[in-house]
C-alpha cells in the first residue's frame, strides 16, 4: 500500500469530517453535539497524521493507530445521524479507519520480511 494513497485518505476525511463539523455547527439540533466533538477530533488527527507521514515521522504508526480509532468512532456517531454531511463523513471516516488499519498491517509485514 502507497504512502500517497493514505495521505489522500486522510486529506478527503479533513474534507468530509470539516462538512459535518459546520453543518452540525449551524444546526439547532443538540444531538449532533458528540458529532461535532468527534469530527472536530478526527480532523486534527488525520491533519497529524498526514504531516507525520509527509516528513517520514518515527511516529507515523502510533499516529495512525490513533486516528484508525477515532475515525471509527467519528463514523460511528455520524452514522446515527440523518443528515447528508453526516452520512458521507460516516463513510468516508470508515474508510479511513480502513485504510490506516491496511497501511499499518502493510508496514508490519514489510518490517518482518525485512
Amino acid at each position: 500500500m502507497e504512502k500517497e494513497m493514505v495521505i489522500d485518505t486522510l486529506r478527503e476525511c479533513v474534507t468530509a469530517s470539516s462538512n459535518c463539523y459546520l453543518s452540525s455547527r449551524s444546526s439547532e439540533d443538540r444531538s449532533l453535539t458528540r458529532c461535532m466533538v468527534l469530527c472536530r477530533d478526527c480532523i486534527d488527527i488525520c491533519k497529524v497524521c498526514i504531516s507525520a507521514l509527509e516528513r517520514n515521522s518515527e511516529h507515523s504508526e502510533q499516529l495512525l493507530t490513533v486516528c484508525e480509532d477515532i475515525c471509527r468512532n467519528c463514523a460511528a456517531e455520524a452514522s446515527r445521524h440523518d443528515h447528508v454531511n453526516c452520512e458521507e463523513c460516516a463513510h468516508v471516516c470508515q474508510h479511513c479507519s480502513e485504510v490506516c488499519s491496511s497501511y499499518l498491517a502493510h508496514v508490519i509485514l514489510v518490517r518482518v520480511f525485512n
